[in-house]
């Protein structure tokens, strides 16, 4: 009986395929066993590597990507065991997206010859990486009091879907585009400067660095507690986020104050960085005290905002909108408390990164007469403004009486002023002048009329005719409100020149305009005065 047994079995051994070309161990089912990296019925084929599935059939419910071959976003070589993937994918299994590269014009190659990722100007980065990383600019959503940054992503796709973060200065989907400075619209008036507040108590002994990073640029040389006002502007003037991207240098764009005569001190010091040329929504300074020891520390951004409103006998409720998240429903009579309650339950905020306290307190809340100052003190400053989506009533109406009062600055921060084309790929086709040179990429091709403004940017300034005749002089001031003058309603310009069709000087001429009805400010000086 043994015997026929060992007979049964040694048969059923013989029948495996071609012996399974020696890939493998015949089945007692006369079956091949593959060794790894090898398939099919005699294990002729090499098999390829196995990841999470881009896209399969669910086996149940939110139950899907199961491991395939390639990933199911190719086919495997069975000669040699390599994925061949699809266009946008790669990866030994076509794991992950691919980061796209410069225009097929404009491609860039590495030592090796291949193109390299985001046009060399970039860094290739999956969602799990961008999620726990932090760098103040593109990232910029999770930067904590207690020293944490990002947050955790780990869902099917944080490793496979990938994207481009762009070098300071660049920009687009493959990092290809340079950019053009930004700057304030001249043809309008008014706004406000945005101001940032760093505070810094490092009682003695206070030893090592700090620094700060704006849109996406750290300071060089690192700043010391000792060091002054003086040579934090210095320094973050220096960066090209301030200084101007289109090769235009401009003059003191900031303008940095503190409580003290040093950055840092033992009570503490706040030190205020008003931005004077960038004065539109500023990107948020980040400041990095990491390296700074003390027995007693703490260094952040401050960011003040204040909550009014306007109505005292209002029904309802509203939610404040923090960096895209919504908050829950707040009463119209809510107090400091509960407002810091909600912004903390946001997930991008932790504990001690916001306070939230009353000012001009009426005893009702805050549509009973109470201000609330909502203080954030992360390492991240310069905040977003709250925005407020209402569900007030008064008397059966709908009303939105919450003003939300802060520090950002109200003027435009536009590429080339909002008066020019900025030529992002050096692709411009714009006739010019024979004794004007083309624009290459990252310059501005201004507007009739405007040109570059040492002060406010590269459209920053009228043109105007700088004849010798006398009729034309050029008069440093402003005018304000036009009656009498040709051919715009409202100036704001550094420079005004004013001329008549006779040989007056430009004294006669603005006394014949004031007396036509022009508001011309007194404070002109004259050339030769």
């Amino acid at each position: 009986m043994w015997r026929t047994i060992a007979l049964v079995a040694a048969l059923a051994r013989a029948q495996c395929p071609d012996r399974c070309n020696r890939k493998g161990l015949c089945g007692p089912n006369g079956l091949c066993e593959c060794f790894a990296g090898y398939t099919g019925l005699s294990c002729q084929h090499r098999s390829c590597v196995a990841a999470t599935a881009w896209s399969d059939v669910p086996s149940a419910t939110d139950t899907a990507h199961a491991p395939l071959e390639c990933s199911n976003r190719g086919y495997c070589d069975r000669q040699t065991g390599y994925c061949v993937c699809d266009s946008l994918f790669e990866g030994f299994s076509c794991e992950k997206f691919k980061c796209p590269t410069s225009g097929a014009d404009r491609w860039h190659f590495d030592e090796f010859g291949e193109k390299t990722e985001c046009s060399g100007h970039g860094v290739c980065t999956s969602m799990r990486e961008a999620a726990r990383s932090f760098d103040g600019f593109h990232l910029n959503r999770s930067s904590h009091r207690d020293g944490s940054i990002g947050v955790a992503y780990d869902a099917w796709d944080a490793d496979k879907i990938r994207g481009c973060i762009c070098d300071p200065g660049y920009e687009g989907y493959d990092c290809s585009l340079v950019k053009c400075d930004v700057g304030d619209d001249r043809r309008t008036v008014g706004g406000q400067d945005e101001v940032a507040h760093l505070f810094c108590r490092c009682a003695a002994p206070c030893n090592g660095t700090l620094t700060m990073h704006l849109g996406g640029e750290q300071l060089h040389p690192l700043l010391e507690p000792t060091d002054t006002p003086s040579t934090l502007q210095g320094r973050l003037g220096a960066l090209r986020a301030l200084t101007g991207l289109g090769g235009a240098a401009f003059p003191e764009p900031i303008k940095v104050r503190s409580s003290t005569d040093t950055l840092c001190s033992a009570e503490g010091t706040l030190t205020s960085i008003a931005f004077l040329r960038d004065s539109g929504d500023v990107p948020p300074l980040w400041v990095d005290a990491s390296e700074l020891q003390s027995p007693s520390l703490e260094v952040y951004m401050e960011t003040n905002q204040t909550l009014e409103c306007s109505c005292t006998a209002c029904s309802g409720s509203f939610a404040l909108v923090y960096d895209g998240r919504v908050t829950h429903a707040l009463t119209h009579d809510t107090s400091a408390a509960a407002v810091q309650h909600s912004l903390l339950s946001l997930p991008s905020l932790n504990a001690g990164d916001v306070r939230v306290e009353t000012k001009h307190s009426g005893g009702g809340g805050l549509c009973g007469g109470d201000d609330l100052v909502i203080q954030f003190t992360t390492p991240l400053g310069n905040q977003p403004v709250l925005q407020v989506i209402s569900s007030l009533l008064q008397n059966g109406e709908p009303i939105e009486p919450i003003e939300v009062h802060h520090t950002t600055g109200l003027r435009e921060r536009l590429e080339c002023n909002g008066i020019g084309f900025c030529d992002k790929a050096g692709n411009i086709t714009i006739d010019f002048e024979e004794t004007a040179a083309a624009p290459t990429n990252g310059t501005c091709a201004c507007d009739e009329g405007f040109e570059a403004d040492g002060d406010f940017g590269s459209c920053g300034r009228p043109e105007f005719n700088t004849s010798a005749w006398t009729g034309l002089q050029r008069c440093p001031g402003y005018v304000t409100k036009d009656t009498a003058l040709d051919p715009v309603d409202v100036l704001n310009f550094r420079w005004v020149y004013v001329a008549d069709n006779s040989n007056s000087t430009a004294v006669e001429i603005l006394d014949m305009r004031r007396a036509a009805g022009a508001n011309i400010t007194e404070e002109f000086i004259l050339p030769g005065q």
